[in-house]
C-alpha cells in the first residue's frame, strides 16, 4: 500500500500539534507535509490549554511532570467570565465537578431547581461567585 498524501496548510499551535498527533498515529502510512508562511503573523486569539491536552499529551508520550516542568506550565481548574449576561454578571465555567452531586442528578440541577423557587444563594466556588 502507498503511503497517503497529507498537507496540513497553517502552521502555528493547531497546525503542529495535529500534525504531530497525525505523525503519532499514523506513522509510515502517512506523506506527511506542512506548510506554513513566515510572511503570515500570529492570530493572537489566545491560546488555552483544556483537560484533553492531558489526553493528547499521552497520545505522544509526553509525560506530564516533564511537560509542566519544561514548560513552566499550571494547571487551569476554569475560565472566569467576567460581564457574562447584563455587564456586571460573571460565570465561572469549571474544567471539574463543583457542588455535591446526587445519584439522580448533577448538583447544577438542584441548584437551579432552588432558584426557581425563591432560593438567592448564589453558587460559590473557590474563586469567584456566579448566578444564573
Amino acid at each position: 500500500m502507498r503511503p497517503r498524501r497529507i498537507v496540513i496548510a497553517g502552521g502555528g499551535t493547531a497546525g503542529w500539534m495535529g500534525a504531530a498527533a497525525i505523525a503519532r498515529t499514523m506513522g509510515q502510512t502517512v506523506d506527511l507535509t506542512l506548510v506554513e508562511s513566515e510572511q503570515i503573523g500570529t492570530v493572537g486569539v489566545g491560546e488555552s490549554t483544556i483537560p484533553p491536552l492531558v489526553n493528547y499529551n499521552r497520545l505522544l508520550g509526553i509525560a506530564e511532570a516533564d511537560f509542566m516542568r519544561a514548560t513552566q506550565a499550571t494547571f487551569k481548574l476554569g475560565i472566569l467570565f467576567d460581564g457574562w449576561k447584563d455587564g456586571g454578571d460573571r460565570y465561572f465555567h469549571s474544567f471539574g465537578s463543583t457542588g455535591k452531586d446526587h445519584w439522580s442528578a448533577g448538583f447544577q440541577h438542584f441548584w437551579l431547581h432552588g432558584l426557581s423557587k425563591g432560593h438567592t444563594q448564589r453558587h460559590r466556588s473557590d474563586s469567584c461567585r456566579w448566578r444564573a
